[in-house]
This record gives C-alpha cells, structure tokens and sequence, in this order.
C-alpha cells in the first residue's frame, strides 16, 4: 500500500503542507479528515482529487492506518472554471442576455456592465415598444417576437425604444432558438444591445448634412442674387443708356424734315443699336452659356481659352478627372469660375501665354 511520501512526491508542491497540517489535526482530534490535493499523473497531466476518510487505531490509541475515498474531481473542477469565466463574461457584457421557456416566462436574466442600461432586463421585455420601428413593419410586442421564435424555429430580431430620465433608449435585440433532442424548440436566447449612441450618433450625422446641404442652398441662392445684381446693372447701365442714345439720335432725325446731317443720324442709331444687340447677347450667354448646354462643360471651357485668346495672350484649357453627368448647377458653377479666373488673367497677369 503506498504511504504518504509517495503521495506527497507526485502531489503539487503547494498542496503537500497543508494536506500534512490536515492529516495532523485529524489525529489530535480522532475525526475524520477531508481535503482536495493535485496530483501529477506518469505522463506530467495534472488531476484534482478529493480524498475524504478517518484513521485507524490500535488498542493503545496509537494510529495504524488511514482508511479513505479518494475521488477525481478534475471534470469538475474544469467545469466549474469555464462556469466561472462564463459568469465574468456575462457580468462584463454591455449586452443584456436572457433566456425564455415556452411560457414566455424569463427563466435567465444577466444584468448590463455600464450605467446606460438603466432598466433591468425584465422591465426591459415589458416594454410595449408602441415608438419603435419593427422591420417590415411587423409592429411586434416583445412576446408577440418570442413565439414566433417558438413557432417557427426561426431567428427573430426585435427593436425596443423607452425613456429614461427623460431619455430614449434604444435596443435591438436578436432572438435566437434552442432546440432539444427531438428537434423541437424548448427555449429561446435573446441578446439585447444597447443602440442608443448609434442613434445619437446617426441623428448627429443627419444635422450634419442637413447643414451642410443649407450652406451648399445659402451659396447657391447668394451667388445667383450676385449674378442677377450683375445682370441687372448690365442692363440698366449698358443696353438702357443704348436704347435711350439711339432714341436722341432718332428724334433729331424727326424733328428736322430734311436735316443736313440725316445720314449720320441714321448711321449713329444703326452702330448704336448693333451694340445694344451684342450686350443683349452677352448678357443672354452669361445666363445661359449656349455651347454649355448644347455641348457640356468640356467644350464650354475649352471655348473660354479659345475666345480670349489674342496676339498678345495665348489661352490653353485642359480638361481631366471631369465626372460624368455633374448637376447642371455645379457645371454651370465650374464654368464661371474659369470664365473669372481666365478675364483675370488676361487684365492683370501680364502674361503671354
């Protein structure tokens, strides 16, 4: 029968004091002893045993032997660690984790890690989601979602949204089925995730277009009231004063019956009206670029260098990365700007080319 410093030689070096400790009080004590030691097996695997027992005697009270159970506890003690870490898990998940029986009765409950998830994960389930949108629309209460699940052995997804502290919370949780052994589903897993920063975040998102699309809206409005301010004094300032110098021209020619000068009059009024048509012209092409709109803003541009260029400046226009079918609003808006830039250069750059 192997004695206790064999035991002790293949023990855990931690675990052999306090065994002997054990051992000792028992026989002080005359009762029985119980403790767990690890063991290291031929092959250097480590097992947990549970050894309970008592000593044996002789007629003079002296110790002969101890008589004991000695169980392998290791499946256990394995078992009893993943439950460990798995409880560490659900204590540390920002999720809430609950499992229902075909009674729709909650028969497991984790509770959120963090502070945002104000209501445990009952109160959370009873809500009737009167202001959450439902995919499709199916306008689902939550154990309307997890029968469903039941009859059909299908994942279900579910949308929950309450106040708190005068707070919308959101949740989306996903239900999962679990089946038994003959195929049928006794119960149902459902992982609720707290989506409020997501919504926060998207309705963040969505003032955010929404003001840049009204600065784009502000800009567009003031570059066309600039436009229409320029066109305006083009008119007033240009073809008006044309008009009304042709109109003097015209009455002296009226006014006398056989004027000295009829022929001058005539041909003043004529060069006069010639240039009102051609501002008449210009004005109508700033509203409008004709080859902008029948041939796009390639050409359009292209035509900008074409038309400044002279004997003492060479315009040159290259086109590249243009992306096709650009809003009408943004060509137009790109083609003035190379109109600017072009009139600026050729005033004041006081180059050749």
């Amino acid at each position: 029968m192997p004695g206790l410093e064999m035991v002790d030689s293949v023990s855990h070096p931690e675990d052999v004091l306090m065994v002997r400790q054990i051992l000792k009080k028992a026989i002080q004590n005359k009762e029985g002893y119980a403790y767990e030691r690890r063991i290291f097996r031929p092959d250097g695997q480590m097992r947990h045993l549970h050894s309970n027992g008592n000593a044996l005697y002789d007629s003079d009270g002296n110790i002969k032997s101890f008589i004991g159970i000695v169980t392998d506890i290791t499946t256990h003690k394995q078992a009893a660690k993943v439950s460990s870490t798995c409880a560490v898990c659900l204590r540390n998940t920002p999720d809430i984790i609950n499992r229902w029986n075909k009674d729709l009765e909650m028969v497991f409950a984790s509770q959120p890690a963090d502070g945002k998830n104000q209501s445990p994960g009952a109160a959370l389930y009873l809500q009737h989601d009167e202001g959450a949108s439902q995919p499709g629309d199916t306008g689902l209460v939550w154990h309307d979602t997890v029968k469903r699940v039941f009859e059909t052995g299908k994942k279900q997804d579910h949308y929950s949204a309450y106040t708190v502290l005068e707070d919308m919370v959101y949740y989306h949780t996903r239900l999962v089925p679990g089946f038994s052994e003959d195929g049928t589903v006794n119960s149902v897993l459902a992982i609720a995730h707290n989506m409020s920063d997501y919504k926060r975040l998207e309705r963040e998102n969505l003032d955010l277009r929404l003001n840049q699309q009204k600065e784009i809206l502000l800009a567009i409005l003031d570059t066309q009231k600039n436009e229409h301010t320029r066109i305006a004094e083009g008119l007033h300032n240009g073809i008006g004063q044309l008009r009304f110098a042709a109109k003097i021209s015209l009455d002296q020619f009226i006014e006398n019956e056989y004027p000295e000068n009829a022929k001058a009059a005539v041909r003043k009024a004529d060069l006069i009206l010639v240039d009102a048509i051609n501002q008449t012209r210009s004005l109508s092409h700033n509203l409008t670029p004709s080859l902008l709109d029948s041939f796009g803003l390639e050409v359009a541009s292209k035509h900008i260098g074409v038309s400044l260029t002279s004997n003492e400046l060479h315009f040159k226009c290259w086109v590249f990365n243009l992306r096709p079918n650009l809003e009408k609003y943004l060509q137009v808006a790109v083609y003035r700007m190379a109109q600017e830039l072009a009139n600026n250069a050729g005033k004041h750059a006081a180059a050749t080319k």
